[in-house]
């Protein structure tokens, strides 16, 4: 994903990696992200996963 931003702390690009692994009675969805610009705070961050 990439932010575009004239502001460098919000700006750049950030690698998002889903896995999904079978486990009884569905499946696991796991997200990870990589380099979230440093501007953005972990709430912001989760939340905008979590949508």
């Amino acid at each position: 994903m990439q932010f575009e931003s004239d502001d460098p702390a919000f700006a750049g690009t950030m690698r998002i990696v889903t896995t999904l692994e079978p486990v009884e009675g569905g499946t696991r969805v796991t997200v990870s992200c990589q380099d979230v610009p440093s501007g953005i705070g972990e709430d912001d961050h989760l939340k905008g996963i979590a949508s």
